[in-house]
């Protein structure tokens, strides 16, 4: 490593130890000052060393200790170190009318000295504080939102391991004539990360998005779904931890990825009185299923059972290879629905969740190309669940494939993100569910006015029935702490479609979302 300072001058370590101790001695309050000197060490080995003088740089061998020293041009010779540095530097000469070259040999601990150990860092920070405040301009059910969410979270690392505690809170309040009032605490991302070689393991909760495509990858049934709050967020924030064993096996710029889920948990879903609950008990609509009125009027007056299976959730198999710049990934998962499906039964007059596992086998493959990044995936499913036209319950198999463009028009601020996703399935016969789709979705941002301002918009719709999904936000980015965001949600279509069940929840927001 080489280092260049100048002889004489304390390091930043050195001057941050002595101001806090300074401090606490007139403060004479030791606890507090103790912490104190642990956040001044800390934050004085992340400053940088100060601005070299003309000195010679300074080469050092393994556990070299002593002043920093500044030699002038053309000086030669030998210096003596103490004992407890030991070793001797050899100064030769430098270039005419250069600096010397100081090179430490033999330099190390005495014999006493203790073997160094590795460095390790901990930190504590708030990645996620948002507050939000919005009014929704046409629902019976609900005239306003509030929504807070903190995440904290820990972090260490060491010498071929890292780890991570993470916590959030979540309160939710809808205000009009089906009031909610909710408060939610669950763990983040908590595990212990080990790397050895080619092969690392983690241990513990993880939000693991496999799949290729923005928004709805493919191969996305290794997370948890967060449904509490419909569609208002992005997709990693509508995506929760899950106990998981994850072993990675690096093979140059190949990785084969193994994923174990031990324990189920369904999605987090809203209260029931919520507008982005998946069932309408006023008009008897069930998210993504169009039902007759015969069969709505048992869904207005039945009871729910969300509960799901406290078994084994599944197991995820992932390769991918880079080839040139073409990126290619196969996927392989046995695992259960997160999202439940809700099952008919018309004798207990009750809707039971159902969370049926299936195999899903998936190739996706991204590329450059000109000016843009293209991607693709296709997934085979069995076991997608479907109510059939008699009000039966049963499984089919199913086709899902998408591919998606991004892109800066002109090589400019504005990024364009365009996905076409089609859904199939195969052989279902008669049945309420849908058995064709092709949803065209994407995003588009443009930073504006020198990056303090940023234009925001999110759309999902289909191409063969009428169904929206709008969601242009402007964001003030002008803050040091976050960003102010004012957002509109606006959603129609025909029954069936998840705009035609939401129908009436058009929501204006604003809101204020930062990390520290």
């Amino acid at each position: 490593m080489r280092e260049k300072q100048d002889f004489g001058a304390a390091s930043p370590r050195l001057q941050g130890l002595q101001g806090w101790w300074a401090a606490c001695a007139a403060a004479r309050a030791g606890a507090l000052c103790g912490l104190g000197l642990l956040a001044a060490t800390a934050v004085a080995g992340a400053v940088p060393p100060p601005a070299p003088g003309s000195g010679a740089p300074v080469e050092r061998g393994p556990g070299a200790s002593g002043e920093d020293i500044e030699v002038a041009p053309g000086t030669s010779g030998e210096i003596d170190i103490a004992p407890e540095g030991g070793g001797e530097i050899d100064i030769a000469p430098g270039p005419e009318g250069g600096a010397s070259d100081i090179t430490v040999e033999g330099a190390g601990p005495g014999p006493e000295a203790p073997a160094a150990p590795p460095a390790r860092s901990w930190s504590l920070r708030l990645p996620a504080v948002r507050l939000e405040a919005g009014g929704f301009t046409g629902s019976p059910r609900a005239d306003g939102l509030g929504f807070g969410r903190l995440v904290v979270r820990s972090e260490g690392r060491g010498a071929g391991w890292e780890a991570r505690i993470e916590a959030l809170a979540d309160l939710q309040a809808q205000g009009g004539p089906q009031g909610v009032r909710e408060a939610r605490l669950d763990y983040g991302e908590t595990y212990l990360r080990l790397q050895r070689g080619a092969w690392r393991l983690t241990l513990g909760t993880q939000t693991l998005i496999w799949g290729r495509l923005d928004e709805i990858p493919l191969a996305d049934r290794l997370s948890r779904v967060d449904a509490t709050r419909g569609l208002l967020d992005d997709l990693p924030e509508r995506r929760r931890a899950l106990p998981a064993l994850r072993v990675e096996r690096f093979l140059g710029e190949d990785k084969l990825d193994l994923v174990v889920l031990p324990h189920f948990r369904a999605a987090a879903l809203p209260d029931r009185d919520s507008v982005w609950y998946p069932v309408h008990r006023s008009s008897g609509e069930i998210l993504g299923i169009d039902l007759p009125a015969s069969v709505r009027a048992l869904v207005r007056n039945a009871g729910i059972d969300e509960d799901g299976p406290a078994d084994f959730h599944g197991v995820g198999l992932r390769y991918t290879h880079v080839q040139g710049a073409l990126d290619l990934g196969v996927t392989l998962e046995r695992t259960r629905r997160s999202l439940p499906y809700f099952r008919l039964d018309p004798p207990r007059s009750r809707l039971v969740a159902e969370y049926p596992r299936s195999t899903l086998a998936g190739f996706d493959l991204g590329f450059d190309s000109g000016r843009a990044v293209w991607r693709w995936e296709m997934a085979w499913l069995s076991d997608v669940p479907v109510t059939r036209t008699s009000g039966a319950y049963d499984r089919v198999r199913g086709l899902q494939w998408g591919g998606a463009v991004e892109f800066h028009p002109g090589d400019g601020d504005l990024r364009v993100n365009l996905q076409l996703v089609g859904q199939h399935l195969l052989d279902a016969g008669d049945v309420f569910d849908r058995t064709h789709s092709l949803d065209f979705n994407g995003s588009l941002s443009l930073p504006f006015a020198g990056d303090r301002w940023r234009l925001d918009v999110r759309w999902f719709t289909d191409l063969d029935r009428r169904n929206l999904y709008l969601n242009p936000t402007l964001a003030w980015t002008g803050l040091e702490a976050g960003e102010v965001t004012l957002s509109w949600h606006a959603f129609s279509g025909e029954a069936g479609t998840l705009g035609g069940f939401y129908r009436q929840a058009d929501l204006v927001t604003l809101g204020w979302h930062a990390a520290f």
